[in-house]
């Protein structure tokens, strides 16, 4: 018998999702979670799958961590590729199993090696992704 409400809860996506170069091969993102459940959450996963001609599946990636601050939304990722594009998708568990849905996708371009860079997150649209596939295709 559950005595505590939250044990069959699925937390809802993950909002906000915002992803920042901290290199030309590493990234951090953060994102806020949607439920009152956040204070429940225990592992987080974030995936990543590279965006091209040709798509690379050795550059795709998944990082599941167990969550040390009950409220800190945020992982960093490592071993990307310079100058290429990329998917980032978070999701949160609640108690063991109970998985949300994945986040909105974000895309991202990783700045190039030995350049000064600034850039942020983009939502999702046609026009930037076709956009940066004419670029480098």
């Amino acid at each position: 018998m559950c005595l505590n409400c939250y044990c069959n809860s699925v937390p809802g996506r993950p909002l906000n999702v915002r992803v920042d170069a901290e290199s030309p091969r590493s990234v951090r993102i953060t994102w806020q979670s949607q439920t009152g459940l956040a204070g429940q959450v225990t592992r987080y996963m974030v995936e990543w799958r590279h965006v091209g001609k040709p798509a690379d599946l050795n550059l795709n990636g998944q990082k599941v961590v167990t969550v040390g601050s009950p409220y800190l939304r945020e992982a960093q990722v490592d071993g990307l590729r310079p100058y290429n594009m990329y998917s980032f998708v978070v999701q949160e568990e609640v108690r063991s199993s109970n998985w949300s849905k994945f986040s909105a996708d974000v895309l991202f371009i990783m700045p190039e090696d030995g350049m000064l860079f600034t850039f942020f997150s983009l939502p999702i649209t046609t026009q930037r992704c076709s956009a940066f596939l004419a670029l480098i295709g």
